[in-house]
């Protein structure tokens, strides 16, 4: 059970990083440009404290809205995305102030002890929706060229660059069965993990390590993306419409490459992990390498059997986290740190620094039920793929393994990389 405590300063946390991504956006970024992939801040700022207020306040306490028409204004599920940049959304103060005000009223609510199990559901979905918020803010910042929030480009200096440590060869998983998804002890879970379920896998051989720059640069250098016989028809497709011919952030500079962090270019940081890579490019680089992305039910088997290992179970980090457990998250290193700096019998890193592509089309587990957020999965099965592990911008409390992201293939604007497997004899 999590203590009240913990719960308003997580509540506080996520509200502060939602500020401070914001709060130093100029007039003109605070609206920001028309595009398919990102959301005006003006928006999207507006959308958290409708969701927060309707779901926390409004279903779990019963609360009037503090907006007239805000749903009107704010509900994803009813205002398509070209319609965000034209709505007459109060403005930037007021926007703030609404955000605020229903923080303080669910934070009311918890410190005069009104929260149940059905309360705590509600509390819940809204943090963990705001901290998915927050990570896309920083993605679309990074989309915009716009530059990191001050405090947080500081930290991210420290993310130098590093040979690290040398890493095994594949780690061998043998057949086996194990249950995919969460179990109801685990506590708070998205629709999409229920339930656990047993599965049969066959033996595979994952990288200990995810795919890195200097890795991908091969494959750029050997014209992978020109060789047509290494895409799927729709990855080529993609590549032809896009004239795709290196990562989105990546330029020539000379003989060398330059790749863009926010606002700034430097050069080409070849131990981090590739990152900003969509699942057809992932693909691609694997039939080049003559390797294989790995299924979610692979990923998930080799996470399960790390959090053994380090006494976390299948909770959430934030629950029994040893000290030596290490993930790059939570933007305590808002950047990537360098691919490979464990080695040993387990994967390094499947938590933390990049999300990781899977081979695997999001899908619903057997008995699938719709959860409160009615939208939260159910009209994207079937058209995305599976990431697992989240990245360096990812709130770590609301991680576990059985925790499934889920993009539309041709997403190379999200904090996305990859690990590969061997192919199978």
């Amino acid at each position: 059970m999590i203590q009240t405590e913990k719960l308003l300063s997580w509540l506080r946390e996520s509200q502060d990083r939602t500020f401070q991504l914001t709060g130093e956006l100029s007039e003109e970024q605070w609206v920001g440009p028309e595009m398919p992939m990102v959301n005006t801040p003006s928006w999207e700022v507006g959308h958290v404290a409708w969701f927060s207020e309707n779901f926390a306040l409004g279903m779990g306490f019963g609360c009037e809205s503090m907006l007239a028409g805000s749903a009107e204004l704010y509900d994803s599920s009813r205002v398509e995305h070209p319609k965000r940049w034209r709505l007459q959304v109060p403005d930037r103060a007021s926007t703030n102030d609404y955000l605020r005000r229903v923080q303080a009223e669910i934070i009311a609510r918890l410190e005069a002890g009104e929260v149940g199990p059905e309360q705590l559901h509600y509390v819940l979905y809204v943090l963990f929706h705001q901290d998915m918020h927050n990570e896309a803010f920083a993605f679309t910042q990074q989309t915009l060229a716009y530059p990191l929030a001050g405090e947080l480009a500081k930290r991210s200096a420290a993310a130098v660059e590093s040979a690290g440590q040398a890493t095994c060869g594949d780690i061998h998983f043998p057949a086996g069965q194990m249950m995919l998804g969460a179990a109801p002890a685990c506590g708070f879970v998205f629709d999409n993990e229920k339930w656990e379920h047993p599965i049969a896998y066959e033996s595979f051989d994952l990288a200990p390590s995810a795919v890195t720059r200097g890795e991908f640069r091969a494959f750029v250098e050997a014209g992978g993306y020109a060789r047509e016989e290494l895409w799927s028809s729709a990855g080529w497709r993609w590549r032809e419409e896009k004239q795709a011919e290196h990562p989105v952030y990546w330029r020539r500079s000379g003989p060398e490459w330059e790749e863009r962090f926010f606002d700034s270019w430097q050069g080409l940081r070849e131990s981090m992990p590739m990152i900003h890579v969509s699942w057809f490019e992932a693909d691609a680089y694997c039939r080049w390498s003559q390797r294989r992305l790995p299924s979610e039910v692979e990923w998930e088997c080799a996470a399960k059997n790390y959090c053994e290992r380090m006494g976390l179970g299948e909770q959430p980090f934030w629950q029994q986290a040893p000290e030596e457990t290490v993930a790059n998250l939570d933007y305590a290193l808002p950047s990537c740190q360098p691919a490979g700096v464990e080695s040993g019998e387990h994967p390094a890193q499947l938590f933390g620094n990049v999300w990781e592509w899977t081979s695997s089309v999001f899908a619903p587990f057997d008995g699938f039920v719709r959860d409160c957020y009615r939208d939260y999965s159910f009209p994207w099965f079937h058209e995305r793929k599976v990431l697992r592990g989240g990245a360096w911008a990812t709130a770590s409390r609301m991680l576990r393994p059985s925790y499934r992201n889920f993009y539309q293939p041709y997403r190379r604007d999200v904090f996305a990389g990859f690990r590969t497997c061997g192919l199978r004899s």
